[in-house]
């Protein structure tokens, strides 16, 4: 064992970049974003925001689900409680997006992801299902894709080709999508999958 330190509750998964590991958590009172120093675990900094409706979710569920992105530039977190918040490396807020709490049994889950200069988000829902992409630098709105006949659903979709993404792949209610990253237009699809999706392609 190198180290240890406790941190609040919390589902996210850890996201490294050199030397420091990005992580949310949950206190009860404020959404958290931390940073770790990788090397010895010391809090590097720590940043909350306050949940607008803490969304219905189920017992084993937590407001910090959905895992952080970083290109080593901005670190973006999305708390469905809250919306979209983007800090630099320093801990610093560069923008934020509050966003309506989702409709949804069990909680959001799904994470932004990453895709050259936007950011991307699925919003599967149990009403008005749909996908929207950010701008990294400003949080500008770059387009919104509604996901007609799509249910709840907690995955986090793919880029696609991995070398040069043009694409990506998100699983839903029965089938399996291709959506271009320049406008989120749907690209092909795919049948055979079950009503809720959990898992990641």
């Amino acid at each position: 064992l190198l180290w240890r330190v406790a941190l609040p509750t919390g589902h996210s998964s850890p996201v490294v970049w050199g030397d420091r590991i990005f992580l949310t958590g949950f206190d009860g009172e404020q959404l958290l974003t931390f940073a770790i120093d990788r090397k010895n675990g010391a809090l590097l900094w720590q940043r909350g925001v306050p949940p607008r409706d803490i969304e219905r979710g189920s017992r084993n569920g937590n407001p910090a689900s959905s895992t952080p992105c970083t290109d080593g530039r901005r670190v973006h977190v999305y708390f469905g409680s809250f919306g979209l918040v983007t800090y630099d490396l320093a801990g610093d807020e560069l923008w934020r997006r509050e966003l309506p709490v989702p409709v949804t049994q069990h909680g959001a889950s799904t994470s932004p992801v990453l895709a050259g200069d936007q950011v991307l988000l699925v919003v599967d829902q149990d009403v008005g299902s749909h996908m929207l992409s950010f701008d990294a630098a400003t949080g500008e709105t770059r387009w919104r894709t509604e996901r007609h006949g799509y249910r709840r659903g907690f995955s986090t979709p793919i880029l696609w080709p991995a070398d040069h993404p043009t694409q990506f792949i998100l699983p839903g209610t029965l089938r399996l999508n291709g959506y271009a990253l320049v406008d989120g237009s749907e690209q092909w699809t795919v049948r055979g999958l079950p009503n809720e999706m959990v898992s990641s392609p």
